[in-house]
């Protein structure tokens, strides 16, 4: 599957690093000015809770790639609320499409963002 992520934040690229372990081609929107505009690799720290009820932790290299089309099959979205007319407005600008959805994350609880995440990986 190909995935737009918006912006290069925490959980954006905390997703990115698991979609893109799963199998799919990850790419990122970053704005034009942005501090993160040049990054090109970031270190990703995970707490495995698969094999441990403790978890462990797993350190990965990501790396970043830069958005490189307007079609994408799922475009997701992690932003704080109060911004989303931010984000619509790059996404109306930049005219990108997706096949699905957007999928947009702010204030969910964890139980509903576990779900969607999972129903992604497997779509």
């Amino acid at each position: 599957m190909d995935i737009l992520i918006i912006g290069l934040g925490v959980i954006g690229t905390t997703y990115a690093s698991v979609f893109k372990e799963a199998g799919h081609n990850v790419e990122h929107y970053i704005r034009e000015r942005s501090n993160k505009e040049y990054i090109s690799n970031i270190e990703v720290t995970l707490l495995d809770g698969r094999e441990s009820s403790k978890g462990i932790q797993v350190k990965k290299e990501y790396t970043v790639n830069p958005h490189s089309k307007k079609e994408y099959d799922m475009i997701f979205v992690s932003i704080s609320q109060g911004k989303i007319a931010n984000v619509m407005e790059i996404l109306r600008k930049e005219a990108f499409k997706a096949q699905y959805s957007y999928a947009v994350i702010y204030g969910m609880t964890s139980n509903i963002l576990i779900k969607l995440c999972k129903d992604m990986i497997i779509s």
